[in-house]
């Protein structure tokens, strides 16, 4: 993430890369680190109606209603077609920055994964987790949920900040 743009890895075979190369539009859903077991609830999960082979020999299922089986609800974005997990502490409301050109599709379908630019355009925190006064995440309030190696981890606590004053 740098300014108002993120780039994400995304599988081909998964409902999210066709959802954004229909409307180019996306909510990151960013859990906190006791949500974990929501999260898990959806490893084996699909949004693709049609499960493709190589997911279904890895037990995945389609799911048409993932809010529902993860126990989260649903709420409109303001500026995107996709919707927002309520209850994950922020919610980041992004599109598509450019349109994929044909050699990183073909790129992509080569890897099995593309390479996307999105840019921001809206973020939603939860009050809990900002600095009062100001539109900076307190780092100290919330521990976001990290998938690291096939395991779910939180975060401990800041070791420092970048550009800090030397006393």
């Amino acid at each position: 993430s740098l300014a108002d743009r993120l780039v994400l890895g995304l599988g081909l075979e998964g409902q999210a890369w066709l959802n954004l190369q229909q409307c180019g539009d996306c909510v990151l859903n960013l859990p906190s680190a006791p949500q974990w077991p929501q999260v898990e609830r959806l490893a084996r999960a699909t949004g693709r109606a049609e499960v493709p082979a190589a997911k279904q020999a890895m037990g995945y299922v389609h799911i048409a209603d993932k809010f529902a089986l993860a126990g989260l609800q649903r709420g409109a974005a303001d500026l995107v077609l996709a919707e927002r997990a309520l209850e994950c502490p922020l919610q980041i409301e992004a599109r598509l920055a450019s349109p994929m050109r044909a050699e990183t599709a073909q790129d992509a379908q080569a890897r099995g994964f593309a390479i996307v630019e999105l840019q921001v355009l809206r973020v939603h925190a939860h009050e809990q987790i900002t600095r009062p006064g100001s539109e900076h995440i307190d780092t100290q309030a919330w521990q976001p949920l990290i998938y690291l190696f096939r395991h779910y981890c939180g975060t401990g606590p800041p070791m420092a900040l970048t550009f800090a004053r030397s006393s």
